[in-house]
């Protein structure tokens, strides 16, 4: 008689782990806020350089890179408090303290920065309408601004 194979399940911790989709997976594997929407209610800058580290009855502790950085984010409690509770996490209290912060690799989004072409030399007839503004520092702001302008068109 063949005997029939038995399946081991799996604790649901084990689940939850392993399925990192769940909103929520961050307070079973330690960080109490997801680092998304830490970014949210705090901003990239400040995010960088504090993290969250404990939340327990409503006091959320928050790892930050310096002392001076904790003493800015003591007088910011209240605007990031009213994110975070927007967010939907039941924050009463905000405390501080320096320690090391592990920054996330994360892709960069911005856009490279564009290269500034040289400003062209004006000829023709935009040439010969600024010879008609009377007002010198008139007249040298626009003409800067045109041949600004037209380097950048040209340059498509």
């Amino acid at each position: 008689m063949a005997r029939k194979k038995r399946r081991d399940f799996e604790s649901v911790g084990a689940v939850i782990v392993r399925e990192r989709t769940f909103r929520g997976v961050e307070l079973q594997t330690g960080a109490p806020v997801s680092d998304a929407d830490w970014e949210h209610a705090v901003g990239s800058r400040i995010a960088a350089r504090a993290k969250p580290t404990s939340l327990s009855r409503g006091v959320l502790l928050v790892t930050t890179a310096t002392a001076a950085w904790s003493n800015e984010l003591s007088l910011l409690c209240e605007p990031i408090l009213a994110n975070l509770r927007r967010g939907g996490l039941d924050v009463r209290e905000l405390r501080f303290r320096v320690g090391p912060i592990d920054t996330p690799q994360k892709n960069s989004t911005r856009r490279p920065a564009k290269l500034v072409p040289r400003p062209v030399t004006l000829d023709g007839p935009l040439a010969r309408s600024l010879e008609r503004v009377e007002d010198d520092d008139l007249r040298s702001a626009i003409e800067a601004a045109a041949r600004q302008s037209l380097a950048y068109s040209a340059k498509r």
